[in-house]
């Protein structure tokens, strides 16, 4: 009886172990299934000021298309209220707006001192200011449709400029609104067109 009774013990002291083992490896698969959550909630406050503040430097060089918007919708300028003061510091900056651009993207996105999480957000804010110069070059093709005045004049030269600006205006807004918000919250978001891009270009 003595050594059935020992038996029954052992079997139940192995059976505890493999259970033990069995809820420790899925402990560890949860973890590396959801790494960036862990991650994210590890970002600082001014770490995530810096990735967000970083959005604005898309946001204020897309505001030159937001002209037609403001013009149909005024209402809509409310919503660039809480940004003044930084929209009269960015035009007052005249041509050191570049420099702002070369600052940011040397001093973070290529500065290994900060997270990932970071210089992610910055990458994507970098590329969402490059991106602005599609519509420049599509402007200028946009003009020949009608001659010189055809911007001013009206005809199809001009429905289509309202068009782009608009559609450009409401993508940067709403990008670096999504992106600022999100890494205000410490969360990392890929946004559309530039996110894979960003994720390629970032450094670990």
């Amino acid at each position: 009886i003595e050594r059935e009774v020992m038996a029954a013990k052992k079997e139940q002291a192995a059976a505890r172990e493999e259970r033990e083992k069995a809820s420790e490896a899925k402990d560890v698969f949860k973890r590396a299934a959801t790494p960036s959550a862990s991650e994210d909630e590890d970002i600082r406050g001014p770490e995530r000021a810096i990735a967000a503040i970083c959005y604005l430097l898309p946001l204020l060089d897309g505001l030159k298309y937001s002209k037609f918007l403001l013009m149909q919708f005024p209402l809509f300028g409310l919503l660039l209220l809480p940004i003044k003061p930084a929209i009269d510091l960015w035009y007052s900056l005249g041509f050191l707006q570049i420099v702002v651009f070369f600052a940011m993207y040397l001093g973070v996105v290529n500065n290994q001192g900060f997270r990932y999480f970071t210089r992610f957000n910055a990458q994507q804010a970098i590329l969402l200011d490059i991106l602005l110069i599609v519509p420049d070059v599509l402007i200028r093709l946009i003009s020949g449709l009608g001659g010189d005045d055809a911007l001013l004049t009206g005809g199809p030269g001009l429905e289509a400029q309202v068009l782009l600006y608009n559609t450009v205006f409401l993508y940067v807004y709403l990008t670096s609104v999504a992106g600022a918000g999100a890494s205000a919250l410490g969360k990392t978001i890929k946004l559309p067109i530039v996110g894979d891009a960003s994720e390629q270009q970032t450094r670990q």
